[in-house]
This record gives C-alpha cells, structure tokens and sequence, in this order.
C-alpha cells in the first residue's frame, strides 16, 4: 500500500488524463513535417547504402531500425502505462467521505474572562465513502467546546482551510477531540479538533487523528466544511490530506456502540480564550498546513509535461535517422566539393606547365 501513497500514484492518474493533449501536439508535429521527411524515416540506418525496407516484410528490416522502433514503442508505452492503470489508481483516490449527523448535546458550560459565553457541544456523524468499492461507513464524534465571540470580541485568525486568507464573518471557534469508530463499532482513530464557525451557520473543520492500534503511523489528517441547519442538523463532507490506506476502516460490519459510549473515552478541557477585545490571535500549531506541490505547479501541469517529453522522445528516436543522414550526406557533399576543387586545381596547373 506504500506505493499508493507515493509520488508515482498521484502523477499516474494525471498523466492518464494529459496523454490525449500530448498525443494531439505530436499528431500536429508530425503533420507539419515535410512528405520527404516522413518518407525518409523509412530509411534503413543500418544499411550502408540506406536502401529503403521492405513494408511488406517487417522482418527484412535493418537492425538499426528494429532498435529504434523498439526505443520508440517503449516511450510510448510509458506514455500510456498510466491510462491502464487508471481503474487501479481510481481505488487510490482520496479518501472524501461525506458528512451528515446531528448535534447531539448542546447546552451553556460557562464564560471566558472577556465574557464570551462558551457552550458545550457533542456531535455524532456518519462518514460515507462514495468511491466505488470504498470502505464501510463510519461513526465521527466530536466532544468540543464553543466559544462564541460577541462583536468587540471577535479576533482576527487565519482560516484553518486556507491559512493565507483571513476568516471574515467569523462567529465562533471549536476546541475539542474527535473519534472516529470502524464499521464494526472500535474506536480506531482518536485525536484533536479545531473548527471555525461563522455567521452563516458553516464550519470549517480540521482534525488530527492518532491510529489507536498503531501508535507510530503517521496521523490522518481530515478537513472540510460542513452547514449547521436551524434543526441542528449537519451535512458536508471531509477530505483526507494525501492518500491514506486506512485499513483500520476495512472492518466488517457489527454493531455499533452509542455516541455517549464513545464521547466518555475523550477527556476534553477547557480551552484557552480566543476572543479579545480587538486584538490578534494566530491560529493553533495544527492548523498549519500539509505541506504539497510549490504554488502554482499543479499535478496536472507536472503529469503533462511529463507526457509532452515521453512523446518527443519517441518523436526524436523514431526521425533521428533521418537527421543523422542529412549530416552525413552534408559532410560527404563539402567532401565532394573539396575533391572537385582539388581536382581541378591539379589540373590547371598541369596545363600551365606544358604550356
């Protein structure tokens, strides 16, 4: 499953995709070349008087022409390696569940020293994988605490989706942990919660989950945006950072436990003030980020230019012959004209001395 994650797994699926673009640049290249030019790769480089081979009898063909024909298949092949593999690497797709649940408890626990009140809030979930073959539904709850920031209150924080951007309209934050349960009802990842909710009811949410039975794998990382509806009702939808294989989930299915069962094996304390009174507060250290591509270079771009080089190589491989020959040819022409030259001056002053 390591190669799933790896760079080769998130460039394949997007070189499959860039492949017809590089495969119409080189049907346009090969359309402005000149007859003479496309005739001449039918030029049997191993022979040396460069008879043209026999279409009709493949296997009379040079051995220097069968090696680059093989060159030439095998960058194509590599081009196209991808568009096979695309079923495999549609399983690898991120794992992008989608959330709907309910706010289970929600009642006033207290108030900050600047007099925000901060309530406490529980809610159960259900995580739905739509990828085709995707794993078994799961079981999300979140103990968190609200704080909710009064107008003269209201700091100033990055959004936790995109830390370059201020979150505007911003109406509270959330602290707390989250577990998340397997289809047959463990608690296979736990870990904490950061969410931001603004005025028009929608949360953008990040959690950092340990692996319960594996505590040296790296932690999974799950964010996304879900709207809380005047029912106290929640839908959305979460996305993982990278391509985690998430065994843990691939559970058969079994009863599962209630959300008080859960919510009593996370310890939540009370969080640190978040609103001032006018001034700035930076966000948590885990709402940095996942480190990814430099800005402005995307997959596709990279998967693309991959495919362009992969197609020039065959196109340099399969017409190389022809370019070679011109070289020997232009060098056997200056030569000629070199020999003539000396020739003639020989014979002029032959002339001149019987004259």
């Amino acid at each position: 499953m390591s190669l799933l994650n790896s760079p080769i797994a998130l460039i394949a699926p997007e070189l499959a995709r860039s492949m017809p673009v590089a495969v119409l640049l080189l049907w346009a290249a090969l359309r402005t070349l000149p007859v003479d030019v496309r005739a001449a790769t039918g030029v049997d480089s191993a022979a040396r008087r460069y008879v043209l081979a026999d279409a009709g009898q493949p296997f009379r063909m040079g051995l220097g022409k069968a090696r680059r024909l093989a060159a030439s298949l095998l960058c194509l092949a590599l081009c196209l390696t991808p568009s096979i593999a695309t079923a495999g690497a549609a399983a690898a797709a991120p794992y992008a569940p989608s959330l709907h649940g309910k706010v289970v408890k929600f009642g006033l626990s207290g108030f900050e020293p600047d007099f925000d009140p901060i309530d406490r809030v529980i809610i159960a979930a259900t995580l739905h994988d739509g990828r085709q073959h995707g794993l078994p539904d799961a079981m999300l709850v979140l103990s968190a605490y609200l704080e909710n920031f009064q107008p003269d209150t209201t700091p100033v924080l990055p959004d936790l989706l995109h830390p370059d951007q201020t979150a505007t309209s911003l109406g509270g934050f959330l602290t707390g942990k989250a577990a998340l349960v397997n289809a047959a009802g463990h608690v296979v990842y736990r870990g904490g919660l950061l969410a931001e909710v603004f005025l028009d009811n929608s949360v953008h949410l990040v959690l950092d989950l340990d692996d319960v039975g594996h505590p040296a794998a790296p932690p999974l990382r799950l964010h996304g945006v879900f709207t809380l509806h005047k029912d106290l009702t929640l839908r959305g939808g979460l996305h993982a950072a990278g391509r985690p294989a998430l065994p843990a989930l691939a559970a058969p299915r079994a009863p599962a436990p209630s959300w008080q069962t859960v919510e009593r094996g996370l310890s939540v304390p009370l969080p640190r003030m978040m609103g001032t009174a006018g001034g700035s507060q930076h966000a948590p250290q885990a709402a940095r980020p996942t480190p990814g591509l430099r800005p402005g270079i995307t997959l596709r771009s990279v998967a693309l230019g991959l495919a362009l080089v992969l197609a020039l190589a065959a196109l340099a491989l399969w017409f190389q012959p022809h370019l070679w020959l011109r070289r020997r040819l232009s060098r056997e022409q200056t030569r000629g004209t070199e020999h003539v030259r000396d020739t003639v001056e020989e014979g002029e002053a032959a002339s001149s001395t019987h004259g």
